[in-house]
């Protein structure tokens, strides 16, 4: 499905996507679907690693939007988990820890693009937009 823009608004539309964010902070968590709600997305919210490999399987999403630190299994461990299970999902990384080393330990895990905190909506859009065209 094509993405379509809303006039004079800029927001893409993705009804019939379902992203999965894995995020531990409630704060973090209603920056992003704030950003993503208007989209039309169905939004699969899970608070760390374990609850996503779980609600993957159940619930098969287009895009896992993961943060890199949380509890039981972070997003590191988890990208090369969900990569091994599920090869063709894209996983975009999200996280206060920008420097460059972190950015290649979150690719070498397996993250199709990487996204530090706090993030500029156009450019989250931007981000996604490259996995949904």
């Amino acid at each position: 499905m094509a993405t379509k823009l809303i006039e004079n608004k800029n927001i893409p539309q993705w009804v019939g996507k379902r992203v999965m964010v894995v995020e531990d902070d409630f704060i973090s968590y209603k920056i992003i679907e704030k950003y993503l709600r208007p989209t039309g997305v169905e939004i699969i919210w899970v608070k760390d690693g374990v609850e996503a490999l779980q609600s993957c399987h159940k619930l098969m999403p287009d895009l896992a939007l993961v943060d890199v630190r949380m509890p039981r299994l972070n997003g590191i461990d988890l990208t090369r988990k969900l990569k091994q299970l599920y090869r063709s999902l894209p996983i975009i990384i999200q996280t206060a820890y920008g420097l460059p080393e972190h950015q290649r330990e979150c690719f070498n895990a397996g993250a199709d693009a990487f996204i530090a905190k706090p993030f500029d909506k156009h450019y989250f859009f931007y981000k996604i937009r490259t996995f949904f065209n």
